[in-house]
């Protein structure tokens, strides 16, 4: 976007100064502002002893390098958004839907919780008080779930393949918003799609689709494009708004899934 400049050692330094200070004056006083910044320089040198690059940081401002590490992140970023659908699924099969779709909102909690600790996210009172209010109420419905899990193994089993895609899917939500300072969101999409078809293609028994009959043929069709559209929203969403934010609107998804759920069931 915009307000991510990348620099390489073949600009002008006196250039690569004047973008580093304009970003440098806007930011230094906003602290409580909404621009964000990245400052990303490719590898090479920079400046020199007679006119050296002094690099000066305001508030909400990222200064990094394109490397290496790039692709470790966005390696463990794919496995970790993988391992949660993989997780979920095989939970999904040893609990009920409803109990794993509560089960799963640790994930925008714990993404929240990353916000606040990794990104050095800002909070209003307002909003503290609403993430006490999540934290209370996933507490009070841990302690049933217990019960369940002292009388059913198999309920216990599946709620904990649940709580590890949460875990595994807020770690990638975190890689994702560092991946944006360096990527656009649909490289990134393209490259967790790719490497997830490589991976579990192996897994796979393609022949099972031939045997659908038309409804779950639609569902299946209806699942694919719904989670292109879901993530893809997500990544832009994550490209715009603070991940904290962000979490706070996945909140709701249990609302729709329970409502969903009462609705075919009636």
């Amino acid at each position: 976007g915009p307000n991510v400049l990348i620099f390489d050692p073949s600009m002008p330094v006196g250039d690569i100064q004047a973008a580093v200070d304009a970003v440098y004056a806007q930011q230094v006083s906003a602290e409580m502002g909404t621009s964000r910044y990245a400052l990303l320089f490719k590898p090479g040198v920079y400046g020199s002893a007679n006119q050296p690059l002094q690099l000066k940081v305001g508030y909400y401002t990222e200064l990094a390098g394109l490397g290496a590490s790039r692709w470790a992140m966005l390696f463990v970023a794919a496995l970790a958004l993988i391992g949660n659908y993989v997780f979920y699924l095989l939970g999904v099969q040893h609990t009920t839907p409803g109990n794993a779709q509560l089960l799963i909102q640790l994930a925008p909690l714990l993404m929240a919780l990353g916000g606040i600790f990794v990104f050095r996210e800002s909070y209003q009172p307002a909003q503290w008080a609403g993430l006490g209010v999540i934290v209370l109420g996933l507490a009070l419905f841990f302690r049933e779930q217990l019960a369940h899990a002292v009388s059913g193994h198999e309920y216990a089993f599946g709620s904990a393949l649940v709580v590890v895609a949460a875990i595994v899917w807020a770690l990638y939500a975190l890689l994702q918003k560092q991946l944006l300072t360096r990527l656009d969101s649909p490289s990134i999409q393209l490259f967790i799609y790719a490497l997830a078809a490589v991976l579990l293609l192996p897994l796979a028994q393609p022949r099972e689709l031939l045997a659908l009959d038309a409804k779950h043929a639609w569902l299946l069709a209806f699942c694919s494009i719904n989670t292109l559209v879901a993530y893809g929203a997500f990544a832009e969403a994550l490209a715009h708004w603070q991940a904290s934010r962000v979490s706070a609107i996945l909140a709701v998804t249990p609302l729709l899934s329970l409502g969903t759920i009462a609705l075919l069931h009636s």
